[in-house]
């Protein structure tokens, strides 16, 4: 077993940077759950969504040993995305079993606005306690971080407007699982880095594809609601 959590995190088993990545590969696994779900307006999805942003970053912001408070000023805005979705499609009527008659909202610039806004603040407020040293955060060393930061937002911010029943925001959310795959495979060839690790890219991979899925899925037609039983009343 601890053979296989290495060759999965690419360091010793049960140590800081083993857990971590094996955190933020639990993050991208449990997205793309979700996304599969979702595809099928199965409001399940969001809670595998909210299990994911847990792992992903509210986890690793507490990780003993590591744990920086600050860091969760970036992870709840990602983990909200989730609640949000829930109690956004807590309001259409029952289609089967946790599935949900989630119309398809008509496109919007205000609403694309507002997620490309929400993915600037996302991505932002993820330095956390660098956000003290605005000097830093704007420095060349941080574009790196800008872009994975980025990408995170991204992806959460396609979930978000899938909330609304926007089903062109499903390509947001495969646009950064794209750009997490070629980052990865590019950026250690530029930058000198380490490889990637393959559990790493299959999670990447495998969230882009379960985008694209849900994407292609809610071209089909809305749900139809179930019916609503009426109690007979009683006659006197």
């Amino acid at each position: 077993m601890d053979q296989l959590i290495s060759e999965l995190s690419g360091a010793p088993a049960g140590s800081a940077a083993s857990n971590l990545t094996l955190l933020n590969i639990g993050f991208l696994l449990f997205v793309a759950i979700g996304n599969l779900l979702l595809a099928h307006r199965n409001e399940l999805g969001w809670w595998f969504s909210m299990l994911g942003t847990f792992f992903g970053f509210i986890a690793v912001a507490l990780y003993p040993g590591s744990a920086n408070w600050m860091l969760l000023i970036g992870a709840l805005p990602l983990f909200a995305v989730g609640a949000v979705g829930l109690a956004l499609w807590s309001k259409y009527p029952l289609a089967g079993k946790f599935t949900r008659a989630v119309p398809v909202a008509n496109f919007s610039i205000m609403g694309a606005i507002m997620l490309l806004v929400y993915t600037g603040v996302a991505a932002l407020l993820q330095f956390g306690p660098d956000l003290a040293h605005p000097d830093l955060i704007f420095s060349e060393i941080m574009h790196i971080a800008w872009l994975n930061f980025a990408l995170n937002a991204l992806i959460m911010a396609g979930l978000l407007g899938v909330g609304f029943g926007s089903r062109w925001a499903w390509s947001l959310t495969a646009i950064g699982g794209i750009g997490m795959t070629v980052a990865s495979a590019l950026l250690p060839r530029l930058t000198g880095g380490p490889q990637p690790l393959l559990a790493q890219l299959f999670g990447m991979i495998l969230l882009t594809i379960s985008a694209i899925y849900a994407w292609l899925m809610w071209f089909r037609p809305t749900p139809e609601p179930l019916p609503q039983v009426e109690d007979d009343e009683d006659e006197f």
